[in-house]
């Protein structure tokens, strides 16, 4: 996951980095060898005026997609609850 470009959280929240649909391509080893995921916030294309704003929402909706199971896709609830989070910040 990359951060750094202007990307709705919705964006990153649909990728899923083992889908149900690939976990064919895995044994029960592999599968145990995943770890978890990274979100990555490059500078080149953000200052710092403007790098919180690349972070937020995006690492949230990243986070919830390693955490959560992958039959879990529902991005309005996903806004309701980021926009709940967003009113706790600021």
């Amino acid at each position: 996951y990359y951060l750094d470009h202007v990307l709705p959280a919705s964006y990153h929240y649909k990728i899923d980095p083992v889908g149900q649909d690939e976990l064919w391509l895995f044994n029960e080893t592999q599968l145990q060898n995943i770890l978890g995921g990274e979100a990555c916030m490059w500078t080149e294309y953000a200052s710092r005026e403007t790098v919180d704003s690349r972070i937020w929402p995006r690492a949230l909706a990243v986070a919830e997609r390693l955490w959560s199971p992958s039959v879990q896709k529902d991005e309005e609830f996903l806004y309701r609850r980021l926009f709940r989070m967003n009113r706790l910040f600021y």
